[in-house]
């Protein structure tokens, strides 16, 4: 059994604490329900008191203006929870204000409720707060609050918000591992050249005999990288800065967006990627009730591919001119022939935001699968690699000792 510390709404708006000793987070929340109390937050553990390093630690930077992806999918669940519980929108900003855990939520939260009570809607309000919200984020709400479904499309972008979070800390979460592989290799070889293998040079310049070929090599490239590692880390350091920078020009970025999709392996991935992401917005934002040129402007920011933004960008002119969306996009080469198949008969059918939904479903499967496929080649090759490169730089070592071992005898 484990003990949760509960914040809850009662029936009649009032905000309810306590705790509650069940299994799971799903039997307190189904306790709270049968209490007649709607869960605002849980937590396993009790709040102790801070202090110390753990202050430190807590102490918030964050801007006022701003909200972080955590703090903005926090705000946006407990205001979907409380207007789908019945309360009213100023009262539900009320209770988010004040029960917001995080500064950030608190004054953005409160400066909606100001302006809430002085008339102005929601919509209207949080387009004032765009260092805290998106312009995709505003556009849903705005769409959703003109077909009076304001409940449902704070759920509906509680949820995306959600799902896009948990994507981005699985792809983290897998790459944690090779990224350790590889930065592990690279400690171990660069310490082997840099200090383990120069140190031999003496030894075998002192017994006067000439090394084999390998160890030769081997033996060059440590005393470089002995003599000039800071040079060698510098110029890798300038080249990392100047291709961010690099990236930072639109043309630059557009180029190396575009030959990037035609990378093996890589750039099928990445094609899956964006076009699941393109074909969910597009669908959320069509079924909260955007018109489809509007939802394309909207777009553009929101993908992480420049060569779908100007491809989007470029085939709003033709939606507009009443050609659909489906040619456009065929024309523009960017997506996978099924998506294209997929919207197609969406569009025939009447079911374009159903089908652009279920496309973005397809290719999210089909991209993390590959992108599971990958790793798991991946590792075993970082593993390899770095097995065989410290095989290599030991055995060319031992080679030269047994000459002189030899040479000895």
């Amino acid at each position: 059994m484990t003990l949760y510390h509960y914040r809850a709404v009662g029936r009649d708006g009032a905000v309810e604490t306590g705790s509650l000793e069940v299994a799971d987070e799903a039997a307190a929340v189904a306790r709270l329900r049968a209490m007649g109390l709607l869960p605002i937050r849980l937590d396993r553990d009790a709040p102790g008191p801070a202090g110390g390093l753990m202050a430190l630690l807590n102490t918030e930077i964050t801007p006022k203006d701003a909200l972080g992806t955590d703090d903005r999918i926090a705000f946006t669940r407990s205001l979907a929870t409380l207007t789908g519980a019945g309360l009213p929108l100023d009262r539900a900003l009320e209770m988010t204000r004040d029960l917001g855990t995080r500064r950030g939520i608190r004054a953005v939260a409160g400066r909606l409720l100001e302006a809430v009570q002085g008339g102005m809607r929601l919509a209207d309000a949080v387009d004032r707060e765009r260092a805290a919200f998106p312009p995709l984020y505003r556009s849903i709400l705005r769409a959703g609050e003109a077909g009076a479904a304001l409940e449902s499309t704070l759920a509906r972008l509680a949820d995306t918000l959600e799902q896009a979070k948990r994507r981005q800390s699985e792809l983290r979460s897998a790459l944690i591992y090779p990224a350790f592989l590889l930065v592990t290799t690279i400690g171990s070889v660069a310490i082997l050249l840099g200090y383990v293998v120069p140190s031999f040079q003496p030894l075998l310049a002192d017994a006067g005999l000439e090394p084999p070929a390998v160890t030769r090599l081997v033996i060059g490239t440590g005393l470089f990288f002995e003599r000039h590692w800071a040079v060698l880390l510098g110029s890798v350091a300038g080249l990392a800065v100047a291709a961010r920078l690099a990236l930072l020009v639109p043309s630059l970025r557009l180029r190396w967006h575009r030959a990037a999709l035609h990378l093996p392996v890589l750039g099928g991935l990445w094609r899956s990627f964006e076009t699941a992401r393109l074909a969910s917005l597009l669908g959320t934002l069509l079924g909260n009730g955007v018109a489809l040129p509007a939802a394309l402007r909207l777009l553009p920011p929101a993908l992480g591919n420049a060569a779908f933004a100007a491809e989007v960008e470029r085939i709003i002119p033709e939606v507009e001119a009443g050609r659909g969306l489906a040619p456009p996009l065929a024309e523009a080469r960017i997506l996978p022939p099924l998506a294209l198949q997929l919207i197609q008969v969406g569009q025939e059918s009447g079911q374009l935001t159903e089908m652009l939904t279920k496309t973005g479903e397809i290719f999210e499967t089909e991209a993390k699968r590959g992108f599971d496929r990958a790793l798991a080649v991946l590792t075993p090759c970082l593993t390899l690699l770095m097995g065989g490169l410290i095989a290599l730089i030991v055995s060319s070592i031992l080679f030269a000792l047994f000459s002189i071992n030899e040479l000895a005898l």
